[in-house]
């Protein structure tokens, strides 16, 4: 007995395998979003570069959403990553906003995709990006640093 798909089915099977999709496997390197010294002013067009107290502990992140729209209105999500407070300078009594980034298998916040945290950090950062505003209140799209051994990779700086 000889068994053949059908012509139809072969064609759509042909026609899917070639659609491009965006795929997040993770390449020799790091995605790093928190920063223990200044990025350069002018390593992303239109983001600020603020200091920040920063924690991703569970009581701190509970009861946020975990995933927000895309700043530019692509289809990427962007994953909770934390919750952050100015301290930079005049911006005294500053009230604690989410964060929120671009996470791949390359960043250190790979497992809050998840809403897992797999390493706690509490501390003292730089965050590059841009604030927005909702009904919910103020949040911050982080953007993010790739590198390879020390080097810029695919641009290094994005959101």
């Amino acid at each position: 007995m000889h068994s053949r798909l059908p012509l139809k089915t072969l064609l759509a099977l042909a026609l899917a395998l070639q659609i491009p999709s965006q795929a997040f496997a993770c390449r020799i390197g790091v995605d790093q979003q928190l920063f223990e010294q200044p990025p350069p002013t002018d390593a992303l067009p239109g983001a600020q570069i603020i200091r920040v107290r920063f924690t991703n502990a569970r009581p701190d992140i509970k009861g946020l959403a975990r995933h927000v729209e895309s700043p530019d209105g692509s289809q990427l999500s962007y994953t909770l990553i934390g919750v952050a407070q100015r301290i930079d300078e005049d911006v005294a009594g500053a009230k604690p906003f989410p964060v929120y980034a671009f996470v791949t298998s390359c960043s250190f916040f790979w497992s809050m995709s998840f809403g897992e945290v797999s390493r706690v950090v509490d501390g003292d950062y730089y965050l590059i990006g841009r604030f927005t505003s909702d009904a919910r209140g103020q949040r911050f799209h982080a953007g993010g640093r790739r590198t390879t051994h020390g080097e810029d990779l695919y641009g290094g700086f994005h959101f």
